[in-house]
């Protein structure tokens, strides 16, 4: 990435860029950032930069927010839906599902969708919103299982998805 590339992702994401980017040059532990939005934080090193990427894998949606004082999130719009995601900074594919739409091609309109590897439950949030009748995730593994039963329920999906504990495959580990 250029400069001048540097810098436009820089200003896309926040009022203050030249001080978050001499912030960064300096390799400051704490910045205090300014978002589009208006809203201000005082974020890490590697929070400013997480956000960073969030804001540019998410070209369509808007990235609003990210990381409160205690828990990491990340909140864009998906079209006129609001979403929030807890565990995006390291699980999920927040930006090949929502931004680049890898999805698009299966067209869930009207159809059950049984996705197995739910992850976070960033796919069955996408496929409930772009009209699957119903989906039913599996998840085998505990952490992200509970992540994804936290964002199917803050994204206010629970009548869509139905998220189960499980996985499938041959072996049994």
């Amino acid at each position: 990435m250029g400069l001048l590339s540097r810098i436009q992702e820089y200003k896309k994401s926040y009022r203050n860029f030249i001080s978050v980017m001499i912030g960064i040059r300096k390799l400051n532990k704490t910045m205090d950032v300014i978002l589009k939005d208006g809203t201000s934080h005082t974020w890490t090193f590697d929070q400013v930069l997480q956000y960073i990427l969030f804001a540019s894998y998410i070209k369509k949606s808007n990235v609003v927010d990210c990381f409160d004082g205690k828990s990491e999130y990340l909140q864009f719009n998906y079209g006129d839906t609001k979403l929030i995601f807890y565990g995006a900074r390291n699980d999920g594919d927040i930006g090949g599902i929502f931004g680049s739409e890898d999805y698009k091609i299966l067209k869930p309109e009207n159809e059950i969708v049984i996705d197995i590897g739910a992850n976070i439950g960033d796919s069955p949030i996408y496929f409930a919103l772009n009209k699957a009748k119903y989906v039913i995730p599996l998840e085998p593994y505990p952490t992200t299982f509970n992540l994804a039963v936290q964002n199917i329920k803050v994204n206010n999906l629970n009548d869509k998805i139905t998220i189960l504990n499980s996985g499938y495959g041959k072996h049994q580990k």
